[in-house]
């Protein structure tokens, strides 16, 4: 992964926006491994305001990692990995509620931008 991955997955806009002021290609990079861009990093963990963020910076919706995998792809599956952990563990975190909402907004923002 690029260092602009890391601020994606912990949804760290300050430093995304700095790394594509210094390059707006940045927004773009896929991990050389996975193909995985900062907007699927970042909706993999379910971070609605960086996924805000780089889709303001221009990222672009439907790219797709190696697998064919768009970041609404990414979302939905850790959303149902969310839920399945937190079943087995009979607690959640981030509550239901708050999984919901959260991935409501980011599925919204990506569909919109399409």
């Amino acid at each position: 992964s690029s260092p602009f991955h890391r601020p994606a997955f912990q949804g760290h806009v300050p430093a995304l926006e700095s790394l594509v002021s210094v390059n707006p290609s940045n927004v773009h990079l896929a991990s050389r491994k996975l193909g995985v861009t900062p907007l699927m990093a970042a909706a993999s963990r379910i971070r609605p305001v960086a996924c805000e963020a780089l889709l303001a910076l221009d990222a672009v919706v439907d790219a797709r990692d190696r697998q064919g995998k768009t970041a609404l792809h990414h979302v939905l599956e850790s959303e149902l990995a969310t839920i399945k952990e937190s079943s087995k563990k009979k607690r959640f975190r981030p509550t239901p509620k708050e999984l919901a909402i959260n991935v409501a907004v980011v599925t919204k923002m990506l569909l919109a931008a399409r």
